[in-house]
């Protein structure tokens, strides 16, 4: 005879026993419907607007969960399932949530009188208290062994849910509606500060968790716990802002301040605890997999992302909170240079591809970016100290490794931000030019002193560059009322650069440049002396002696190429172009 064949849905429901939860969940919803009034006459006449002693509440939360946590202790101490246990475990941290949440109501109206405000106070004072007890009880009575780096910060969690309503409240912490809005969006960040105390934990590595007194290796103990945790975190962040944003013009019953963007200061700290775990225990999937998503809270952090944003009160506190705090993506860009600089400095080189990417985005998108002005980006409000941080760091970077490409980005970011910095003064008009002259100093100084095949390729961008700053002088000089002197002495100051590289370098471009700038500057002058003789006031009997003397000083330069000077220039060029050619060795 065959067995019998299980379904699939009665061995899910067997092995993982969700009864629990269930239970758990019914019990919360049932002790919240007969202890609140509605259309139930169980404790008080059907409709009638009454509310029962909140301390029955209190009461009836806790017996439920201390069922569970005492179940949990039975299954485990007689019958080793720890299966269920685990599940159990879970179920005892939504019962505390429960507990912190049920009683936003009775802190809200704590405002009747000073009894009310201190029942309010006791009430979760006393829900803390038992659930730091219980949670103790267990993992005593279990000889559960989880280090005090775990339970410090899971004991601030319960503290800060059962603690925060208290705070927030306007009518406990005698606050008007604005100040408690920011009390609100001042929640994920207390909560990211304390993801942030379970750092020493991690770096113990596996080893802390060793032998636990549970059937459960790592991940398992601690971190199913704690991601619970953070699950709990972003939901108590919306429902304090449904419990106690009651602002009086709000149109919609989800209406209310809170935003994606809020989760922003907890978010980051929790990236940098799945960085420190997969570097602790060299989980390379990890560590590419929390690269690689990061930058996603960019999108989290933008405030008009979702159909909510067109409503009052929300627009309303994003609009402040840009103008006040600065802009969420701003703030998110912040959070990210410090993972990815916190990721580089740890040793992960492909680290160092976000930070530059952030501190680029932070070029365009600045403290106060998406908010009431339509954002667009543009070079009028680009800042120039991401710019400027770039490039300190890859010249630090390139000294440190003696790269000349770093050295160039490092150059170009520096030349940027100074010309942003020139658009500020009064030499605003100066902006290209001054960016202009700064980049073609960099490219020069990188041609010099670094000897590999990048920065000769640089060294023929440089001598066009002298070409092109030449040429643009001499025709656009005069028509911007530039002094003839003046372009005179730039191209003059250019070209004997150019043939000053070029004979330092033995880099025939530079020869050529200065050549051209020769032949550029001789062609002006004899336009420039043409033009003198034509409207000089003398006699024109004398003009004819004029241009004597001009056409005996070229027949005299002639005559000096003739005589040698063209064979040794051209013997000079031919060994430049040899040497130039040849490979250094």
């Amino acid at each position: 005879m065959s067995a019998w064949r299980i379904p699939r849905i009665a061995k899910f429901l067997y092995n993982h026993n969700p009864f629990y939860l269930i239970s758990a969940c019914l019990f919360v919803y049932g002790l919240q419907a007969v202890f609140r009034p509605g259309e139930v006459n169980l404790l008080f006449e059907r409709f009638e607007v009454a509310y029962i002693d909140p301390w029955f509440l209190m009461l009836g939360l806790c017996s439920v969960t201390l069922l569970m946590g005492v179940t949990a202790y039975l299954i485990v101490r007689f019958g080793k399932v720890w299966d269920d246990a685990r599940s159990l475990v879970l179920v005892l941290l939504l019962m505390f949530l429960a507990i912190s949440v049920s009683f936003d109501e009775i802190v809200t109206l704590a405002s009747w009188d000073d009894d009310s405000v201190r029942d309010a106070v006791s009430l979760l004072g006393f829900g803390l208290c038992f659930a730091i007890a219980l949670s103790e009880s267990l993992l005593r009575g279990l000889s559960v062994r989880l280090p005090w780096s775990y339970r410090g910060p899971l004991y601030a969690f319960l503290g800060l849910f059962f603690t925060f309503p208290l705070w927030v409240s306007p009518e406990v912490a005698d606050l008007s509606m604005d100040q408690a809005r920011w009390r609100v969006a001042a929640f994920p960040l207390i909560a990211g500060l304390i993801t942030l105390t379970l750092l020493p934990a991690v770096r113990t590595g596996k080893s802390a968790l060793a032998n636990n007194g549970t059937p459960w290796n790592w991940p398992w103990i601690p971190w199913t716990v704690f991601v619970f945790i953070g699950g709990a975190v972003c939901f108590r962040s919306y429902s304090l802002a449904i419990s106690f944003d009651l602002g009086k013009a709000k149109a919609h019953f989800w209406d209310t301040s809170f935003g994606l963007y809020f989760l922003i200061p907890f978010l980051i700290p929790v990236l940098l605890v799945l960085l420190e775990i997969s570097l602790v225990d060299r989980l390379k999937k990890l560590q590419n997999g929390t690269l690689l998503a990061a930058p996603l809270l960019l999108l989290i952090s933008y405030p008009w992302l979702g159909p909510w944003t067109t409503h009052y009160t929300y627009s309303r506190f994003a609009y402040e909170f840009v103008e006040t705090a600065g802009s969420p993506v701003f703030i998110a860009l912040m959070g990210l240079l410090i993972f990815y600089g916190y990721a580089w400095l740890r040793g992960l080189r492909r680290a160092e591809t976000g930070f530059v990417a952030m501190l680029l985005l932070a070029v365009f998108i600045g403290p106060n970016s998406f908010g009431e002005r339509t954002y667009s980006p543009s070079f009028e409000d680009a800042q120039a100290w991401p710019l400027a941080s770039l490039g300190v760091l890859q010249l630090c970077l390139c000294i440190a490794r003696r790269n000349s490409r770093q050295a160039l980005i490092g150059a170009l970011s520096l030349s940027l931000a100074a010309g942003l910095l020139v658009a500020e003064t009064k030499l605003a008009g100066f902006k290209a030019s001054v960016t202009f002259h700064l980049v073609l100093a960099s490219l020069l100084i990188i041609s010099t002193v670094f000897r590999d095949e990048f920065a000769k390729r640089l060294r023929y961008i440089a001598a066009g560059g002298i070409g092109t700053a030449c040429v643009v002088a001499m025709l656009a000089g005069p028509r911007f009322g530039l002094p003839v002197e003046s372009v005179g002495g730039y191209v003059g100051g250019m070209t004997v650069l150019a043939f000053a590289y070029g004979l330092q370098l033995r880099f025939w471009p530079f020869i050529a440049i200065g050549i051209l700038n020769c032949a550029g500057g001789l062609a002006s002058i004899g336009l420039w002396i043409v033009r003198f003789i034509r409207d000089l006031s003398i006699p024109d009997e004398v003009k004819p002696l004029l241009w004597a003397m001009a056409c005996f000083s070229v027949a005299v330069f002639i005559s000096t190429l003739k005589g040698g000077l063209a064979q040794r220039l051209e013997a000079r060029w031919v060994r430049l172009v040899k040497d130039e050619s040849e490979p250094d060795i």
